[in-house]
Protein backbone atom coordinates (compact mmCIF):
# COMPACT_ATOMS: atom_id res chain seq x y z
CA UNK A 1 0.00 0.00 0.00
CA UNK A 2 1.11 3.29 -0.62
CA UNK A 3 2.53 5.56 1.48
CA UNK A 4 0.17 8.45 2.31
CA UNK A 5 0.50 12.07 0.73
CA UNK A 6 2.99 14.80 3.10
CA UNK A 7 0.41 16.90 2.61
CA UNK A 8 -2.37 15.14 4.46
CA UNK A 9 -3.72 17.31 7.50
CA UNK A 10 -2.34 15.90 10.86
CA UNK A 11 -5.77 14.17 12.00
CA UNK A 12 -6.56 13.14 8.70
CA UNK A 13 -3.71 11.35 8.45
CA UNK A 14 -3.60 9.96 11.91
CA UNK A 15 -7.05 8.57 11.24
CA UNK A 16 -5.97 7.01 7.46
CA UNK A 17 -3.17 5.01 9.71
CA UNK A 18 -5.44 3.60 12.31
CA UNK A 19 -7.50 2.71 9.58
CA UNK A 20 -5.07 0.87 7.72
CA UNK A 21 -3.69 -1.25 10.92
CA UNK A 22 -7.52 -2.21 11.76
CA UNK A 23 -8.99 -2.43 8.05
CA UNK A 24 -7.03 -2.71 5.43
CA UNK A 25 -4.21 -4.20 6.49
CA UNK A 26 -5.66 -7.15 7.89
CA UNK A 27 -8.19 -7.59 5.22
CA UNK A 28 -5.23 -7.64 2.68
CA UNK A 29 -3.15 -10.35 4.56
CA UNK A 30 -6.68 -12.31 4.57
CA UNK A 31 -6.23 -11.78 0.71
CA UNK A 32 -8.82 -9.24 -0.02
CA UNK A 33 -8.64 -6.81 -2.73
CA UNK A 34 -10.55 -3.37 -3.14
CA UNK A 35 -12.87 -4.78 -5.29
CA UNK A 36 -13.54 -8.41 -3.09
CA UNK A 37 -13.71 -5.50 -0.13
CA UNK A 38 -16.60 -3.81 -2.47
CA UNK A 39 -18.61 -7.22 -3.34
CA UNK A 40 -19.13 -7.62 0.61
CA UNK A 41 -19.89 -3.64 1.66
CA UNK A 42 -21.55 -3.42 -1.46
CA UNK A 43 -20.44 -1.23 -4.52
CA UNK A 44 -23.44 1.48 -4.92
CA UNK A 45 -21.89 2.57 -1.32
CA UNK A 46 -18.33 1.33 -1.79
CA UNK A 47 -16.45 1.14 -5.21
CA UNK A 48 -12.79 0.20 -5.32
CA UNK A 49 -12.06 3.95 -6.06
CA UNK A 50 -13.67 4.69 -3.17
CA UNK A 51 -11.88 2.29 -0.86
CA UNK A 52 -8.63 2.89 -2.56
CA UNK A 53 -8.98 6.76 -1.79
CA UNK A 54 -9.99 6.59 2.06
CA UNK A 55 -7.30 4.04 2.53
CA UNK A 56 -5.32 7.32 1.19
CA UNK A 57 -6.74 9.33 3.61
CA UNK A 58 -8.48 11.33 0.55
CA UNK A 59 -11.85 10.69 1.11
CA UNK A 60 -13.67 10.41 4.75
CA UNK A 61 -16.47 7.79 4.94
CA UNK A 62 -19.67 9.02 6.67
CA UNK A 63 -21.16 8.20 9.89
CA UNK A 64 -22.91 4.09 7.91
CA UNK A 65 -19.54 4.10 5.75
CA UNK A 66 -17.49 4.30 9.48
CA UNK A 67 -19.50 1.56 11.07
CA UNK A 68 -19.78 -0.51 7.67
CA UNK A 69 -16.11 -0.80 7.35
CA UNK A 70 -15.14 -1.42 11.26
CA UNK A 71 -18.12 -4.36 11.63
CA UNK A 72 -16.66 -5.96 8.34
CA UNK A 73 -13.47 -7.14 10.05
CA UNK A 74 -15.14 -9.41 12.61
CA UNK A 75 -17.66 -10.52 10.01
CA UNK A 76 -15.02 -11.61 7.78
CA UNK A 77 -12.03 -12.47 9.92
CA UNK A 78 -13.65 -13.68 13.30
CA UNK A 79 -11.73 -11.25 14.95
CA UNK A 80 -13.85 -8.27 16.69
CA UNK A 81 -11.86 -5.00 17.68
CA UNK A 82 -10.97 -4.35 21.19
CA UNK A 83 -12.82 -1.53 22.96
CA UNK A 84 -9.43 0.23 23.44
CA UNK A 85 -9.12 0.01 19.33
CA UNK A 86 -12.94 1.00 18.49
CA UNK A 87 -12.43 4.11 21.00
CA UNK A 88 -9.03 5.74 19.80
CA UNK A 89 -10.29 5.04 16.19
CA UNK A 90 -13.90 6.21 16.64
CA UNK A 91 -11.85 9.37 18.54
CA UNK A 92 -9.67 9.93 15.54
CA UNK A 93 -12.74 9.68 12.90
CA UNK A 94 -14.35 12.56 15.02
CA UNK A 95 -10.93 14.39 14.81
CA UNK A 96 -10.69 14.30 11.29
CA UNK A 97 -14.18 15.40 10.52
CA UNK A 98 -14.11 18.18 12.89
CA UNK A 99 -11.68 19.02 10.15
CA UNK A 100 -14.08 19.27 7.62
CA UNK A 101 -17.08 20.62 10.09
CA UNK A 102 -17.33 20.99 13.34
CA UNK A 103 -20.94 20.79 14.00
CA UNK A 104 -21.63 17.48 11.51
CA UNK A 105 -18.78 15.93 14.49
CA UNK A 106 -20.73 16.81 17.27
CA UNK A 107 -23.80 15.91 15.63
CA UNK A 108 -22.05 12.05 14.68
CA UNK A 109 -21.09 12.11 18.52
CA UNK A 110 -24.55 12.51 19.67
CA UNK A 111 -25.97 9.86 16.99
CA UNK A 112 -23.45 7.27 18.22
CA UNK A 113 -24.62 8.14 22.20
CA UNK A 114 -28.26 7.65 20.91
CA UNK A 115 -27.31 4.25 19.10
CA UNK A 116 -25.28 2.83 22.19
CA UNK A 117 -28.24 3.80 24.52
CA UNK A 118 -30.34 1.88 22.21
CA UNK A 119 -28.83 -1.44 21.98
CA UNK A 120 -28.65 -1.20 26.04
CA UNK A 121 -32.08 -0.43 26.24
CA UNK A 122 -32.66 -3.68 23.62
CA UNK A 123 -30.24 -6.15 25.85
CA UNK A 124 -32.40 -5.20 28.81
CA UNK A 125 -35.51 -6.30 27.24
CA UNK A 126 -33.60 -9.23 25.99
CA UNK A 127 -32.69 -9.74 29.81
CA UNK A 128 -36.12 -9.74 31.06
CA UNK A 129 -37.70 -11.76 28.43
CA UNK A 130 -35.54 -14.86 28.87
CA UNK A 131 -35.12 -14.19 33.15
CA UNK A 132 -37.16 -17.36 34.18
CA UNK A 133 -38.38 -15.66 37.62
CA UNK A 134 -39.99 -12.22 36.78
CA UNK A 135 -37.87 -9.62 38.58
CA UNK A 136 -39.58 -8.17 41.64
CA UNK A 137 -39.78 -4.66 40.90
CA UNK A 138 -41.80 -4.89 38.05
CA UNK A 139 -44.90 -3.93 40.51
CA UNK A 140 -43.50 -1.33 42.29
CA UNK A 141 -41.70 1.84 42.35
CA UNK A 142 -38.12 1.49 40.73
CA UNK A 143 -35.18 2.64 42.67
CA UNK A 144 -33.12 5.69 41.17
CA UNK A 145 -29.96 3.44 40.78
CA UNK A 146 -32.47 1.19 39.08
CA UNK A 147 -30.60 0.66 35.58
CA UNK A 148 -34.01 1.19 33.50
CA UNK A 149 -34.12 4.54 35.94
CA UNK A 150 -30.59 5.46 34.84
CA UNK A 151 -31.02 4.03 31.32
CA UNK A 152 -33.80 6.71 31.01
CA UNK A 153 -32.49 9.62 32.71
CA UNK A 154 -29.29 8.89 30.29
CA UNK A 155 -31.59 9.11 27.05
CA UNK A 156 -33.15 12.93 28.86
CA UNK A 157 -30.02 14.21 29.56
CA UNK A 158 -28.86 13.52 25.82
CA UNK A 159 -31.85 15.10 24.51
CA UNK A 160 -31.15 18.13 26.50
CA UNK A 161 -27.60 18.39 25.04
CA UNK A 162 -28.81 18.09 21.24
CA UNK A 163 -31.08 20.82 22.08
CA UNK A 164 -28.49 22.84 23.81
CA UNK A 165 -26.20 22.70 20.69
CA UNK A 166 -29.06 24.71 18.48
CA UNK A 167 -30.58 21.27 16.96
CA UNK A 168 -34.62 21.99 16.89
CA UNK A 169 -36.22 19.55 18.50
CA UNK A 170 -39.63 17.63 16.71
CA UNK A 171 -42.66 19.60 17.31
CA UNK A 172 -43.76 17.62 20.02
CA UNK A 173 -42.47 18.66 23.08
CA UNK A 174 -40.96 16.27 25.43
CA UNK A 175 -43.33 15.58 29.01
CA UNK A 176 -41.43 14.53 32.09
CA UNK A 177 -42.84 13.72 35.60
CA UNK A 178 -42.68 17.56 37.49
CA UNK A 179 -40.13 17.13 40.79
CA UNK A 180 -42.10 14.92 43.32
CA UNK A 181 -44.82 13.14 41.22
CA UNK A 182 -43.82 9.59 41.24
CA UNK A 183 -42.06 7.65 38.13
CA UNK A 184 -43.64 4.81 36.10
CA UNK A 185 -43.85 2.24 38.44
CA UNK A 186 -42.31 -0.76 36.47
CA UNK A 187 -39.50 -1.39 34.07
CA UNK A 188 -41.08 -1.66 30.57
CA UNK A 189 -43.17 1.86 30.69
CA UNK A 190 -40.06 3.30 31.92
CA UNK A 191 -38.42 1.56 28.86
CA UNK A 192 -40.49 2.80 26.62
CA UNK A 193 -40.36 6.04 27.84
CA UNK A 194 -36.56 5.99 27.05
CA UNK A 195 -37.14 4.62 23.64
CA UNK A 196 -39.36 7.91 23.22
CA UNK A 197 -36.84 10.15 24.09
CA UNK A 198 -34.54 8.30 21.73
CA UNK A 199 -36.34 8.58 18.85
CA UNK A 200 -36.64 12.58 19.46
CA UNK A 201 -32.89 12.76 19.20
CA UNK A 202 -33.15 10.59 16.23
CA UNK A 203 -35.52 12.45 14.54
CA UNK A 204 -33.60 15.52 15.35
CA UNK A 205 -30.15 14.36 14.15
CA UNK A 206 -31.34 13.08 11.08
CA UNK A 207 -32.44 16.01 10.07
CA UNK A 208 -29.23 18.48 10.24
CA UNK A 209 -26.88 15.22 9.43
CA UNK A 210 -28.85 14.37 6.09
CA UNK A 211 -28.54 18.85 5.36
CA UNK A 212 -25.10 18.71 6.12
CA UNK A 213 -23.33 15.19 4.78
CA UNK A 214 -24.12 16.17 0.89
CA UNK A 215 -21.88 19.87 1.63
CA UNK A 216 -19.16 18.15 3.83
CA UNK A 217 -18.49 15.16 1.65
CA UNK A 218 -18.88 17.03 -1.69
CA UNK A 219 -14.99 17.59 -2.30
CA UNK A 220 -12.90 14.50 -1.11
CA UNK A 221 -10.05 16.79 -0.75
CA UNK A 222 -11.41 19.86 1.07
CA UNK A 223 -9.82 20.55 4.21
CA UNK A 224 -12.07 23.45 5.33
CA UNK A 225 -14.80 23.73 7.28
CA UNK A 226 -17.66 23.86 5.21
CA UNK A 227 -21.02 25.02 6.26
CA UNK A 228 -24.23 24.85 4.24
CA UNK A 229 -25.71 28.56 3.28
CA UNK A 230 -29.30 28.74 4.57
CA UNK A 231 -31.95 28.77 1.28
CA UNK A 232 -32.35 31.62 -0.60
CA UNK A 233 -35.01 33.31 -0.90
CA UNK A 234 -37.12 32.59 -4.58
CA UNK A 235 -36.69 35.59 -6.57
CA UNK A 236 -39.96 37.97 -7.15
CA UNK A 237 -41.25 37.61 -10.56
CA UNK A 238 -40.48 39.88 -13.24
CA UNK A 239 -42.92 43.05 -14.12
CA UNK A 240 -45.15 42.24 -17.58
CA UNK A 241 -43.82 43.29 -20.20
CA UNK A 242 -45.69 46.29 -21.58
CA UNK A 243 -48.53 45.45 -24.36
CA UNK A 244 -46.98 46.86 -27.72
CA UNK A 245 -48.64 49.83 -29.44
CA UNK A 246 -51.19 49.46 -31.83
CA UNK A 247 -49.80 48.54 -35.77
CA UNK A 248 -46.70 47.29 -34.05
CA UNK A 249 -47.78 43.78 -33.80
CA UNK A 250 -49.46 43.73 -37.22
CA UNK A 251 -45.79 44.57 -38.54
CA UNK A 252 -43.70 41.80 -36.97
CA UNK A 253 -46.21 39.71 -38.22
CA UNK A 254 -45.50 40.89 -42.00
CA UNK A 255 -41.65 40.92 -41.11
CA UNK A 256 -41.74 37.32 -40.33
CA UNK A 257 -43.81 36.92 -43.35
CA UNK A 258 -41.71 38.20 -45.84
CA UNK A 259 -38.48 36.83 -43.97
CA UNK A 260 -39.80 33.53 -44.48
CA UNK A 261 -40.83 34.22 -48.44
CA UNK A 262 -37.28 35.30 -48.64
CA UNK A 263 -35.55 31.81 -47.29
CA UNK A 264 -37.50 30.20 -49.95
CA UNK A 265 -36.17 32.35 -52.82
CA UNK A 266 -33.20 31.73 -51.67
CA UNK A 267 -33.62 27.78 -51.60
CA UNK A 268 -35.32 27.54 -55.43
CA UNK A 269 -32.53 29.86 -56.58
CA UNK A 270 -29.86 27.65 -55.04
CA UNK A 271 -31.76 24.01 -56.37
CA UNK A 272 -31.94 25.81 -59.88
CA UNK A 273 -28.46 26.38 -59.89
CA UNK A 274 -27.57 23.04 -59.26
CA UNK A 275 -29.71 22.14 -61.53
CA UNK A 276 -27.96 23.97 -64.33
CA UNK A 277 -24.74 22.29 -63.46
CA UNK A 278 -26.01 18.73 -64.54
CA UNK A 279 -26.43 17.78 -67.77
CA UNK A 280 -29.88 17.06 -69.14
CA UNK A 281 -29.56 13.88 -70.28
CA UNK A 282 -27.73 12.92 -66.79
CA UNK A 283 -30.33 14.15 -64.29
CA UNK A 284 -31.73 10.15 -64.52
CA UNK A 285 -29.95 8.36 -62.24
CA UNK A 286 -29.82 4.90 -63.12
CA UNK A 287 -27.29 3.71 -66.19
CA UNK A 288 -29.67 1.20 -67.36
CA UNK A 289 -33.09 3.70 -67.91
CA UNK A 290 -30.04 6.13 -69.98
CA UNK A 291 -29.29 2.78 -71.82
CA UNK A 292 -33.02 2.05 -72.78
CA UNK A 293 -33.41 5.52 -73.62
CA UNK A 294 -30.49 5.29 -76.36
CA UNK A 295 -32.48 1.87 -78.12
CA UNK A 296 -35.28 4.18 -78.57
CA UNK A 297 -33.87 6.81 -80.12
CA UNK A 298 -32.03 4.36 -82.83
CA UNK A 299 -28.70 3.82 -80.67
CA UNK A 300 -28.11 8.28 -79.66
CA UNK A 301 -28.62 9.14 -75.92
CA UNK A 302 -30.65 12.30 -75.54
CA UNK A 303 -27.39 14.43 -74.74
CA UNK A 304 -25.66 13.22 -77.31
CA UNK A 305 -26.90 13.77 -80.72
CA UNK A 306 -25.09 13.90 -83.76
CA UNK A 307 -22.01 15.80 -82.29
CA UNK A 308 -21.20 12.32 -80.62
CA UNK A 309 -20.49 10.54 -83.99
CA UNK A 310 -16.98 12.40 -84.89
CA UNK A 311 -16.29 11.79 -88.49
CA UNK A 312 -13.22 9.63 -88.87
CA UNK A 313 -13.33 8.83 -85.15
CA UNK A 314 -14.51 5.78 -82.80
CA UNK A 315 -17.78 5.43 -82.24
CA UNK A 316 -17.72 2.01 -80.66
CA UNK A 317 -19.73 1.24 -77.63
CA UNK A 318 -17.90 2.30 -74.17
CA UNK A 319 -18.15 0.50 -71.39
CA UNK A 320 -20.59 3.06 -69.79
CA UNK A 321 -23.35 2.19 -72.69
CA UNK A 322 -22.91 -1.93 -71.61
CA UNK A 323 -25.75 -3.08 -69.82
CA UNK A 324 -24.97 -2.67 -66.19
CA UNK A 325 -23.70 -5.04 -63.71
CA UNK A 326 -26.30 -6.49 -60.90
CA UNK A 327 -25.56 -6.64 -57.14
CA UNK A 328 -24.26 -3.82 -54.59
CA UNK A 329 -21.53 -1.79 -56.77
CA UNK A 330 -20.17 1.56 -57.07
CA UNK A 331 -20.37 3.72 -60.26
CA UNK A 332 -18.17 6.84 -60.89
CA UNK A 333 -18.69 10.28 -62.08
CA UNK A 334 -15.99 11.14 -65.06
CA UNK A 335 -16.38 13.10 -68.01
CA UNK A 336 -14.79 11.58 -71.67
CA UNK A 337 -12.55 13.95 -73.11
CA UNK A 338 -14.46 15.83 -76.19
CA UNK A 339 -17.80 13.57 -76.08
CA UNK A 340 -19.16 14.99 -72.51
CA UNK A 341 -20.87 11.59 -71.74
CA UNK A 342 -20.91 12.08 -67.61
CA UNK A 343 -21.74 9.11 -65.28
CA UNK A 344 -22.47 9.76 -61.73
CA UNK A 345 -20.83 7.57 -58.96
CA UNK A 346 -23.45 6.73 -56.19
CA UNK A 347 -23.25 3.73 -53.68
CA UNK A 348 -25.59 1.10 -52.99
CA UNK A 349 -28.09 1.31 -50.27
CA UNK A 350 -26.76 -1.41 -48.60
CA UNK A 351 -23.07 0.04 -47.82
CA UNK A 352 -24.55 3.14 -47.05
CA UNK A 353 -26.79 2.12 -44.46
CA UNK A 354 -24.15 -0.65 -42.81
CA UNK A 355 -21.36 2.60 -42.67
CA UNK A 356 -23.34 4.65 -40.86
CA UNK A 357 -23.86 2.78 -37.75
CA UNK A 358 -21.69 3.44 -35.35
CA UNK A 359 -20.40 -0.23 -33.23
CA UNK A 360 -22.39 -0.34 -30.23
CA UNK A 361 -20.63 -0.59 -26.70
CA UNK A 362 -21.47 -2.97 -24.31
CA UNK A 363 -18.46 -2.70 -21.54
CA UNK A 364 -19.63 -0.28 -18.61
CA UNK A 365 -16.85 -0.54 -15.89
CA UNK A 366 -13.34 -1.92 -16.16
CA UNK A 367 -10.91 -1.79 -13.68
CA UNK A 368 -7.48 -3.46 -13.17
CA UNK A 369 -5.76 -3.63 -9.26
CA UNK A 370 -2.25 -4.76 -8.37
CA UNK A 371 -1.56 -7.33 -4.98
CA UNK A 372 0.52 -6.31 -3.62
CA UNK A 373 0.95 -2.87 -4.80
CA UNK A 374 3.57 -1.12 -2.67
CA UNK A 375 5.32 -1.89 0.54
CA UNK A 376 8.48 -4.27 1.29
CA UNK A 377 8.24 -8.17 0.37
CA UNK A 378 10.58 -10.97 0.13
CA UNK A 379 11.42 -10.63 -3.63
CA UNK A 380 12.52 -14.09 -4.37
CA UNK A 381 8.90 -15.91 -3.53
CA UNK A 382 6.58 -13.45 -4.32
CA UNK A 383 4.04 -13.04 -6.90
CA UNK A 384 2.45 -10.10 -7.78
CA UNK A 385 -1.28 -10.58 -9.12
CA UNK A 386 -3.41 -8.23 -11.10
CA UNK A 387 -6.65 -8.66 -11.51
CA UNK A 388 -9.14 -7.51 -14.03
CA UNK A 389 -12.96 -6.95 -13.15
CA UNK A 390 -15.08 -5.99 -16.35
CA UNK A 391 -18.80 -5.05 -16.31
CA UNK A 392 -20.64 -5.41 -19.64
CA UNK A 393 -24.45 -4.60 -19.87
CA UNK A 394 -25.56 -7.90 -22.31
CA UNK A 395 -24.42 -11.12 -22.89
CA UNK A 396 -21.13 -10.78 -24.85
CA UNK A 397 -17.74 -12.13 -25.52
CA UNK A 398 -14.60 -9.87 -24.85
CA UNK A 399 -11.20 -10.38 -26.34
CA UNK A 400 -8.46 -8.90 -24.05
CA UNK A 401 -4.34 -8.81 -24.31
CA UNK A 402 -2.43 -8.40 -20.87
CA UNK A 403 0.24 -6.23 -21.91
CA UNK A 404 3.42 -6.05 -19.33
CA UNK A 405 5.60 -3.07 -19.41
CA UNK A 406 9.30 -3.52 -21.31
CA UNK A 407 10.80 -3.45 -18.49
CA UNK A 408 8.95 -6.47 -16.54
CA UNK A 409 9.28 -7.96 -19.66
CA UNK A 410 13.47 -7.85 -19.86
CA UNK A 411 14.07 -8.31 -16.36
CA UNK A 412 10.87 -10.90 -15.23
CA UNK A 413 10.50 -12.79 -18.36
CA UNK A 414 6.57 -11.24 -18.84
CA UNK A 415 5.07 -11.74 -21.51
CA UNK A 416 1.61 -10.97 -23.32
CA UNK A 417 -0.99 -12.82 -22.97
CA UNK A 418 -4.21 -13.32 -25.03
CA UNK A 419 -7.55 -13.92 -23.32
CA UNK A 420 -11.48 -14.11 -24.19
CA UNK A 421 -13.70 -13.92 -21.47
CA UNK A 422 -17.70 -14.71 -21.77
CA UNK A 423 -20.20 -13.00 -20.77
CA UNK A 424 -24.04 -14.97 -20.58
CA UNK A 425 -25.63 -11.75 -19.68
CA UNK A 426 -25.41 -8.39 -17.82
CA UNK A 427 -22.83 -9.13 -15.38
CA UNK A 428 -18.91 -8.52 -14.00
CA UNK A 429 -16.14 -11.23 -15.07
CA UNK A 430 -12.48 -11.16 -13.57
CA UNK A 431 -9.38 -12.35 -14.92
CA UNK A 432 -6.06 -12.51 -13.37
CA UNK A 433 -2.49 -12.23 -14.74
CA UNK A 434 0.45 -13.17 -12.32
CA UNK A 435 4.07 -12.34 -12.28
CA UNK A 436 6.77 -13.56 -10.24
CA UNK A 437 9.16 -11.41 -8.88
CA UNK A 438 13.12 -11.76 -8.04
CA UNK A 439 15.69 -10.85 -6.11
CA UNK A 440 16.82 -7.26 -5.79
CA UNK A 441 16.77 -3.81 -3.95
CA UNK A 442 13.32 -2.69 -5.96
CA UNK A 443 10.39 -3.93 -8.28
CA UNK A 444 8.47 -1.46 -10.54
CA UNK A 445 6.38 -2.36 -13.32
CA UNK A 446 2.87 -1.47 -15.14
CA UNK A 447 0.59 -4.24 -16.90
CA UNK A 448 -1.96 -2.66 -19.07
CA UNK A 449 -5.10 -4.31 -20.43
CA UNK A 450 -6.29 -3.86 -24.08
CA UNK A 451 -9.72 -4.74 -25.32
CA UNK A 452 -9.82 -6.14 -28.86
CA UNK A 453 -13.27 -7.42 -29.24
CA UNK A 454 -16.21 -5.93 -29.82
CA UNK A 455 -15.76 -3.87 -32.22
CA UNK A 456 -17.38 -1.33 -30.29
CA UNK A 457 -14.32 -0.86 -27.01
CA UNK A 458 -11.72 -2.30 -29.56
CA UNK A 459 -8.93 0.08 -28.15
CA UNK A 460 -9.97 0.42 -24.86
CA UNK A 461 -7.77 0.17 -21.79
CA UNK A 462 -7.14 0.34 -18.17
CA UNK A 463 -3.69 -0.62 -15.88
CA UNK A 464 -2.06 -1.12 -12.70
CA UNK A 465 1.54 -0.70 -11.19
CA UNK A 466 3.45 -2.23 -8.32
CA UNK A 467 6.54 -0.35 -6.40
CA UNK A 468 7.72 -2.81 -4.20
CA UNK A 469 10.86 -2.72 -2.11
CA UNK A 470 12.64 -6.25 -2.05
CA UNK A 471 13.26 -7.13 1.94
CA UNK A 472 16.87 -9.19 2.31
CA UNK A 473 16.44 -13.27 2.40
Amino acid sequence: MKALDADLEPQLRAFAEVLRSVFFDRLKRAGMTYADISEHLGRKKFSATTLSRIAAGRKLPDYEQYFGLVGLVPALLGKPLTEKVQGRLWHLYLQAIAVKNTRLAEFYRHQRSADDLRERRHAMLVLRATASVEPADHDSDLDPHHPAVQLREEAAALLDDVARAGVPLPARSLVTPAPGEPRPPATEPMLDHTAWLLDQVDQALRTQITYLEPVVFASDTETESATPSPPTQPKAAAAPLPAPARGEGARHVHAQVWSIVLAIVLVLVAVGYLLERIPLGQRDAPPSSRHSAQASTGGQGPSQGKASETPGGDNRPRPSDQAPKTGPEKTRDSTDGGTGHTTAERSSPEESTSSSAPPESVITDMQVTADPGSGAVFCDSQTVTFTLSVTTSKTTTVAITWIPDSGMQERLGAQPEERTLAFPGPQTVRDTYSVNLRPGSTQQGTVTVNVTAPEGDSGRQASASFDLMCEPG
